[in-house]
């Protein structure tokens, strides 16, 4: 069950296109879920766990809302446009809203997002 709230997420967020943020608050809160069984999130108390899900919940949203990733600007013929609140590394700290999260949760959601998953195809295993 969801820790957190629409309205608690849209707190942290800039104004988004995105009219119901519960897809995102549901995806954050099982993967928090499964980060606190873990010997890495087994500490983590209540309270905390809340915020890693709000944060978490934000960094679903912006990975799937151009108007929280970027941002442009005008002036006169010119136009700049570049990212807000997004990095170039991937996974979880590709924007400051998964980077809070992981902070919060003591590198807990980076440890499950560096998973290497392996599969077999013609006799061979590959990672």
């Amino acid at each position: 069950m969801a820790r957190v709230t629409d309205p608690e997420v849209r707190a942290i967020i800039p104004d988004t296109d995105i009219s119901d943020l519960t897809p995102y608050i549901t995806s954050a809160s099982l993967l928090v879920d499964r980060a606190a069984l873990t010997e890495c999130g087994a500490s983590l108390l209540p309270t905390e766990l809340v915020e890693v899900e709000k944060w978490l919940s934000a960094h679903y949203a912006a990975v799937s809302d151009p108007s929280l990733a970027l941002q442009s600007e005008r002036f006169e013929n010119a136009q700049n446009v570049y990212s807000r609140g997004k990095s170039d590394k991937g996974g979880i700290l590709s924007t400051q809203y998964g980077q809070m999260a992981n902070t919060m949760s003591n590198g807990c959601l980076m440890e499950a997002d560096l998973q290497t998953a392996s599969y077999s195809a013609l006799g061979g295993c590959y990672e």
